[in-house]
């Protein structure tokens, strides 16, 4: 039976988890104030005329680097991630619990 406390086992299925979530907060959340400074008055909706600025940003310079810096650390422990994945889908009761996706009802 596998024995990792939770924290390690998240680090290990979600390789740099932290810093993965931080660099798309902060897309989004540009994202979302370039939709709230384009409302359209009156009509509940926004009308967005560019969003190049945003992406440049985001996938160019220092942000681009540190993008390739974490997604390559993530991608290289993909191979472990999985291994412990299934070997604890395979052998602990309360994995398969947690990850246990019940149908839509019809």
């Amino acid at each position: 039976m596998v024995t990792l406390n939770p924290f390690t086992a998240v680090a290990v299925v979600f390789p740099m988890l932290d810093d993965l979530l931080e660099t798309h907060t902060h897309f989004l959340t540009l994202l979302l104030e370039r939709r709230k400074t384009s409302l359209v008055e009156g009509r509940g909706h926004s009308i967005i005329h560019s969003i190049g600025d945003i992406l440049t940003n985001q996938f160019s310079g220092c942000n681009a680097d540190r993008m390739k810096k974490v997604y390559g650390k993530f991608c290289s422990r993909h191979s472990e991630a999985v291994n412990l994945y299934k070997e604890l889908h395979a052998k602990d009761k309360r994995f398969q619990a947690l990850i246990k996706v019940d149908p839509p009802p019809p």
